[in-house]
């Protein structure tokens, strides 16, 4: 006898697998897999800014190196490679825009207060930045701008064994004080003068005398004036530069320089 009211027949449980099967999925969550692609993301990041923090730090160190080597400076510059995103300069080699200050540049008793420079494509493979090898760097050219102030000037012109000083002049102009013998009689004289560059140095070239004793024969004059004219060696200017401008200030001579196809000789030749 079959039960009253059962009309359909009877079938086994369905298994596991085939429950499975039927299972409905559950949907993605938006907002959890846009916030898992930002914690990638985020990570990726930070990964990409410690390998670029590492390169350029790297990098800036050995230019560093090779601009104290081969300018012969006894402190080594502070270098900043520009540039937001820097491996890919690492990677070619080639750095757009290479930013070098120097403090107290030196060459026997002529200083340098402070030296400024911008190099532009600088050329350092990435073989030697990694290995600290031994290599020349090539730059494509050179701006700086240096300043020599009048104390270091007075300073180098008593080595050189000269009884003068330099002092602000008028606009455009410095002024010479010295104390020189003309004709056999010593004379307090003081000059206005004109900074002009020349090659290898900077010539003091007075334009006016003034001995405070009344005016002065033409011979007199003459020889003040090749007394008073001052050359002071441009050696120390870092990557054999040349000259382009002089500018006199209350309390230094600014000078600007410019280069082409420097070459960096070897940090550890």
């Amino acid at each position: 006898m079959h039960a009253a009211g059962n009309d359909q027949a009877w079938s086994p449980p369905a298994s596991p697998g085939q429950q499975s099967t039927t299972r409905r999925r559950r949907p993605i969550d938006p907002r959890r897999a846009a916030l898992r692609v930002l914690i990638v993301a985020a990570i990726l990041a930070l990964v990409g800014w410690g390998l670029d923090w590492a390169a350029r730090i790297g990098a800036e160190s050995f230019i560093a190196r090779s601009i104290q080597h081969a300018e012969h400076l006894e402190i080594r510059p502070n270098v900043k490679v520009r540039g937001w995103f820097f491996l890919p300069q690492v990677v070619t080699g080639n750095y757009g825009e290479v930013d070098v200050t120097v403090l107290g540049v030196q060459d026997g008793p002529l200083r340098l207060a402070r030296v400024s420079a911008q190099l532009y494509g600088v050329h350092v493979p990435l073989h030697d930045v990694v290995t600290l090898g031994v290599s020349a760097v090539p730059v494509d050219r050179t701006h700086e701008t240096a300043i020599l102030t009048y104390h270091d000037l007075d300073h180098y012109l008593a080595a050189q064994g000269r009884d003068m000083t330099v002092s602000a002049g008028p606009p455009g102009q410095v002024r010479i004080t010295a104390h020189t013998s003309v004709f056999g009689r010593t004379v307090a004289v003081s000059a206005d003068a004109e900074v002009k560059p020349a090659p290898g140095r900077l010539d003091i070239i007075p334009t006016s005398l003034d001995t405070g004793t009344g005016s002065l024969d033409g011979a007199s004059q003459l020889l003040l004036g090749q007394r008073l004219t001052i050359e002071i060696p441009t050696a120390p200017l870092p990557f054999g530069q040349q000259v382009t401008a002089i500018r006199p200030g209350p309390h230094a001579l600014t000078v600007d320089a410019a280069g082409h196809d420097v070459v960096l000789s070897r940090p550890n030749s």
